[in-house]
C-alpha cells in the first residue's frame, strides 16, 4: 500500500504541474526538477516546473476540489495527491513563484521504520 500510495503522488504532482505548465505557455515549459530528501525520519519529494507559478487562485485554495487555473482542468489532480500524502501520514506545501516564475510542491513523507 505505502509503496502504490507513494508512486499514486509522484505521478499526480508530476502530471498536475506539466498540463497546469503546457495550458499557460508554450510547449517549452517542462518539469525543471524531481528531487527527494531524507531529513531525519521523513522523505521529501521535491517537485519543480519552470512555468509561470501558481496565479488566479489563493494558494490555500489549490488543494480544495474544483479548483484549477488550468483552462478546462477539472481541479482534483492536486486535491488527490493531499488526500494521499495525508492518509500517508505525511503533508503537502507548495510554493506559488519564484522571481523568475515557476512552483514548487514539495511532500514530506514519514519514513517507515525497520521491524
Amino acid at each position: 500500500m505505502g509503496t502504490a500510495a507513494f508512486q499514486a503522488v509522484e505521478v499526480r504532482c508530476c502530471i498536475a504541474r506539466r498540463r497546469a505548465i503546457l495550458a499557460k505557455r508554450n510547449s517549452q515549459s517542462w518539469i525543471s526538477g524531481i528531487r527527494t530528501e531524507q531529513n531525519g525520519d521523513e522523505l521529501l519529494l521535491k517537485v519543480r516546473d519552470n512555468g509561470p507559478g501558481i496565479d488566479g487562485l489563493p494558494l490555500e485554495d489549490i488543494w480544495l476540489p474544483g479548483q484549477s487555473t488550468t483552462p478546462g482542468g477539472t481541479g482534483l489532480g492536486l486535491t488527490i495527491v493531499k488526500d494521499a500524502v495525508t492518509e500517508l501520514g505525511g503533508a503537502v506545501e507548495a510554493q506559488a513563484r519564484g522571481a523568475l516564475g515557476w512552483a514548487e510542491f514539495v511532500v514530506t513523507l514519514p519514513l517507515l521504520k525497520e521491524k
